[in-house]
């Protein structure tokens, strides 16, 4: 999807490889969800499957690449948006990834993250919603998400598991951004800074959406 954003890395250094995560049953018709999300994809839209299914398919491609000449010396997991979210737990799990990204999330963990958002913009949620659901609600949906959803999402401690991390880690958002609130990645690069951490570039760039985009 971003052939040209990564042009010139490939072989300047070494051979380098980059896992841009994506979901499951995502297709061109959805994109943007114009048409709306498939039952699939919400019942498949959850941490616990995003991370098995990302997990399964970096391993089968780092294993297929590991006899040729080519190799690559640098395995880049890139995530954006909510992939962020299941960086740290592959760049830790994962045998053989020497670098991090995420491109507009902050860091910080994400129900609390949602909640600032919420509140700074009025999103019609009620945020005690998310933290007093109960297995018995899975049928109930919230925001369009199923139970299991937001429930895997406040387990993933985000920022403990990027602060983890001893690789380089680059974050990116826009200052602009309407569904993460910059904040976030502020409050990420306080963290770092208190634990004595020096692997993260933390970039914001001015009147750019959550698209990166700028409108000005």
């Amino acid at each position: 999807l971003l052939p040209q954003y990564f042009r010139g890395l490939e072989g300047e250094s070494c051979p380098i490889r980059i896992f841009i995560l994506q979901k499951s049953f995502i297709e061109a018709r959805t994109w943007g969800r114009v048409l709306g999300c498939s039952e699939d994809f919400i019942k498949a839209d959850h941490p616990q499957r995003w991370i098995a299914d990302q997990a399964e398919f970096i391993n089968a491609q780092l294993a297929s690449a590991q006899n040729r000449a080519t190799s690559p010396k640098r395995v880049v997991v890139l995530g954006v948006s909510e992939g962020g979210d299941i960086v740290p737990v592959l760049a830790r799990h994962i045998d053989g990834v020497t670098h991090a990204a995420i491109l507009a999330n902050g860091g910080m963990n994400p129900l609390d993250a949602y909640r600032l958002q919420a509140s700074k913009h009025g999103f019609n949620i009620a945020p005690n919603a998310l933290q007093n659901m109960r297995p018995d609600a899975a049928a109930h949906r919230i925001a369009g998400r199923t139970w299991r959803y937001w429930f895997e999402l406040g387990q993933l401690k985000h920022t403990e598991g990027l602060l983890t991390l001893t690789m380089p880690l680059l974050v990116a958002m826009g200052e602009a951004d309407q569904a993460v609130p910059i904040e976030s990645a502020h409050y990420l690069g306080d963290q770092f800074t208190q634990h004595g951490k020096s692997n993260l570039t933390l970039l914001s760039y001015p009147h750019a959406d959550h698209a990166l985009q700028s409108n000005t």
